[in-house]
């Protein structure tokens, strides 16, 4: 079945707002590939987060301002405590045999 035409299934078969599980059936296969969309976009915006405070982090030193240095990197540190975490998230779901 095509994207429209089962989209315009679940439009028939509920009279309002289609649930959100039915949503990620239709676009993503599953709730739990929808969740590995999810992370897999949080962990890309962590990557960039921490790589812009990495570069940015020489310049405030050259500056001389010690402070906004310290401050990228704890910053950068947290961006990547936060890959860990996702990433390991993500591997727990891959790992699961779930389909729902």
């Amino acid at each position: 079945m095509a994207l429209p035409n089962a989209y315009a299934a679940l439009e028939r078969r509920y009279n309002g707002p289609i649930p959100q599980e039915e949503l990620d059936a239709l676009f993503y296969g599953s709730v739990r590939n929808r969740a590995i969309a999810d992370i897999e976009g949080s962990i890309e915006f962590h990557e960039t987060y921490k790589a812009r405070m990495e570069a940015s982090a020489p310049k405030w030193l050259t500056r001389g301002n010690r402070a906004m240095h310290a401050d990228n990197l704890d910053t950068a540190e947290f961006h990547g405590r936060e890959i860990a975490k996702l990433k390991s998230r993500l591997f727990d779901l891959r790992s699961t045999k779930a389909t729902a």
